[in-house]
């Protein structure tokens, strides 16, 4: 894509100064546009191949993501699968907590966003305390604690 605009700031340059009557005349690129010409193919390959690894790391990731789902779909029941592996913002909220109870980080997180991590919470834990009734669900599946617990770690 980057070499897709480099070229179109070039086409641009020579639309100009053909409408212009100004050929061969020098035009003024804004400090960006002249980045964009001016970076090479070299340059941006480097970019590319440097994102290469966090690529391949969001790949395994997200691969461990949707195992960890499929297998607590077979294990558990629907309904505490996919509220457990939706819990990645309550995570998020806590692990902001955590940074800045251990000195990690000074921002911690909203009001707002922590009273609805809270509430969040609290569903998922009277949610858990169902399992121990054993009920089955629509499905015909009864949820388990180890069901919950590999969709929990699919939130990760």
């Amino acid at each position: 894509i980057p070499l897709l605009v480099l070229g179109g700031l070039e086409e641009e340059k020579e639309e100009e100064n053909a409408t212009n009557g100004t050929k061969g005349e020098e035009h003024n690129f804004s400090e960006e546009q002249e980045t964009a010409i001016t970076t090479t193919r070299a340059d941006l390959f480097e970019k590319y191949r440097q994102a290469i690894p966090l690529l391949v790391l969001g790949g395994i990731m997200f691969g461990l993501h949707f195992a960890a789902w499929v297998y607590s779909i077979e294990q558990t029941s629907l309904t505490h699968s996919l509220i457990l592996v939706s819990v990645g913002p309550l995570l998020i909220v806590g692990g902001q907590w955590l940074g800045v109870a251990l000195s990690l980080s000074k921002k911690s997180p909203r009001m707002g966003e922590t009273l609805g991590a809270l509430v969040g919470m609290a569903g998922a834990l009277l949610m858990v305390m169902d399992v121990a009734s054993h009920g089955a669900t629509n499905t015909g599946r009864a949820a388990t604690f180890l069901g919950d617990g590999v969709a929990l770690f699919g939130a990760f």
